[in-house]
């Protein structure tokens, strides 16, 4: 799949002066088992294989956040990830 762009707040902390979405590119769409992905859902600050192996993909610039796409292979449910460098969703 080709890079799809949308826009969301990936934020830890919100100042609440500041709540404007910012344009997030998915580099990477990854499937993944579906229990797998309700464990992430349950435990997500648990270090990831796949988010290990593409967190040099993920970053933010000037233009945007650029992200992974956590996919649950049985549903239409997904978890967009910048790692910020990390091996757990961030």
């Amino acid at each position: 799949m080709d890079n799809y762009k949308l826009y969301a707040n990936l934020i830890r902390k919100p100042d609440s002066s500041d709540f404007n979405a910012r344009p997030c590119v998915v580099e990477k769409w990854i499937p993944l088992r579906h229990s797998d992905f309700e464990q992430i859902k349950e435990n997500p600050l648990h270090d990831l294989e796949a988010v290990k192996a593409y967190r040099d993909i993920m970053f933010c610039d000037n233009e945007a956040n650029h992200c992974i796409m956590l996919l649950d292979d049985c549903g239409s449910d997904g978890i967009l990830v910048e790692s910020e460098g990390y091996d757990y969703p961030r």
